[in-house]
């Protein structure tokens, strides 16, 4: 009896000692911990030996078949191909259609939304000597989980009239981990960007760029490909959304914000939601922020 006592004592604290080392861990350094993860691995030869018997073995057994079924359905696999491109492609070219954007006349800039008429941009020869041919948006802002995490983030973002420009998001994370103290964690990214399709009442941009990943342990990096778009429903309304998708070191890394602002002159006042996931480990928050046009 008093050995099944000690052993599930035993068996208890070695259950609560895991327990908590896990929550000891936190977001924070999870995030950090997948970023430098080592690659899983490879199956042995012997393994892909068999595997590649046993593809012969299908292959042959199947080989007196060939001829019945050898002819494809060559319209339904033209129709799947072209289903597959439409959908894949809808995020451009919807915008584009949307928006009437036909790569005629590039688009000027009010000083800032609404100054001249609604919306954004101008389009057309009669606004030439109002407009400006470059547009810059700075914005600071707070997240919170409103549990143990917060950030603190900048974003920035120059575009010129002929659609190309600058687009770039960082963020410093804090956490007050179970164990005690505080964990920070820096993230960022910096994309060239095009803006595809734009009006008065909205701009889409796409665009290509590097993540990065930064903590006391050091720097990673990664490939990032960036979607967004602003929209003005209504004056001194503005709704902007952002995608990113992407890598940070061996991590895969989504990122996805909305947020709705209120705008008085060059400043808007801004609420929304930003979901982060780093290889399963999500860093989600709501924010608030403020939001200078130039």
């Amino acid at each position: 009896m008093h050995r099944l006592v000690f052993l599930l004592t035993i068996l208890s604290l070695v259950i609560l000692n895991c327990s908590s080392t896990i929550q000891a861990q936190g977001l924070l350094s999870a995030v950090s911990d997948e970023s430098r993860a080592g690659s899983a691995p490879s199956s042995s030869s012997d393994d892909e030996k068999d595997d590649d018997d046993d593809d012969d073995d299908h292959h042959n057994s199947h080989s007196s078949h060939g001829s019945s079924h050898g002819h494809y359905d060559g319209a339904g696999v033209m129709m799947g191909l072209y289903a597959t491109g439409v959908v894949v492609t809808s995020p451009y070219w919807i915008p584009i259609a949307i928006t009437g954007d036909d790569y005629t006349q590039p688009g000027l800039f009010q000083r800032f939304p609404n100054d001249i008429t609604s919306g954004y941009m101008l389009k057309g020869e009669e606004w030439s000597q109002l407009g400006k041919p470059f547009s810059i948006r700075a914005s600071t802002e707070y997240g919170t989980d409103f549990n143990n995490l917060s950030r603190s983030g900048t974003k920035f973002l120059i575009e010129g009239t002929h659609g190309w420009g600058l687009d770039t998001q960082w963020n410093q994370y804090f956490e007050d981990v179970p164990a005690g103290g505080t964990d920070e964690l820096t993230t960022g990214d910096i994309n060239v960007v095009f803006r595809f399709a734009e009006s008065y009442f909205a701009q889409f941009r796409t665009g290509l760029g590097v993540n990065m990943l930064s903590d006391q342990v050091g720097t990673e990096w990664g490939l990032n490909f960036t979607y967004g778009a602003d929209i003005y429903p209504c004056d001194n309304v503005i709704w902007s959304s952002e995608l990113d998708l992407g890598k940070v070191g061996t991590a895969s890394f989504f990122n996805i914000r909305t947020t709705a602002g209120l705008q008085w002159k060059r400043a808007e006042i801004f609420g929304g939601f930003q979901h982060t996931n780093y290889e399963g480990t999500e860093l989600n928050g709501l924010i608030t922020g403020i939001r200078l046009w130039f």
